[in-house]
């Protein structure tokens, strides 16, 4: 109780915290206001909108941490070759939030300084291949995107 108690007393005024309940009516309380905390720090940190990153993590995971789809992994859906090419920890994506968090930033920060905003969202999703961004799948990630980052 003292817990829920301390969560709503810190989160009612949070913008971070209330997307992410408005996107997962269903989540935990606590969890997702450490989600929003590490989003929100990580957010300042490589100057990208919190907002952002929270739609991403409703897509891509629907903000759970334990998740492997394919050969992505994390709350961020990490794949495989950024995996690599960033020398991440994938135990660490799949077990440590803040960790995890921060990978994705890191690898939307790297779209973000080579596309604009719309296609470094698809690129997140699809990669580097000149034709991705035409799919339909990747232009309804893109849909998907806008209805979560409201």
């Amino acid at each position: 109780m003292v817990k829920l108690l301390y969560c709503i007393a810190l989160t009612v005024n949070d913008p971070s915290f209330n997307q992410i309940v408005r996107n997962k009516p269903s989540i935990d309380r606590y969890y997702a206001k450490r989600v929003a905390e590490y989003s929100r720090y990580w957010s300042y940190n490589y100057g990208i909108n919190y907002k952002v990153m929270n739609s991403i993590m409703m897509i891509e995971s629907s903000y759970r941490l334990n998740i492997t789809a394919k050969n992505d992994h994390g709350i961020c859906q990490i794949n495989d070759f950024n995996i690599k090419a960033y020398n991440f920890n994938k135990y660490k994506i799949l077990n440590d939030l803040n960790y995890s968090i921060k990978s994705g930033y890191r690898v939307l920060d790297w779209f973000y300084s080579r596309y604009k905003f719309d296609e470094a969202i698809m690129r997140y999703n699809c990669g580097t291949r000149r034709s991705c961004i035409k799919n339909k799948d990747v232009k309804k990630y893109l849909k998907n995107f806008y209805k979560y980052y409201k």
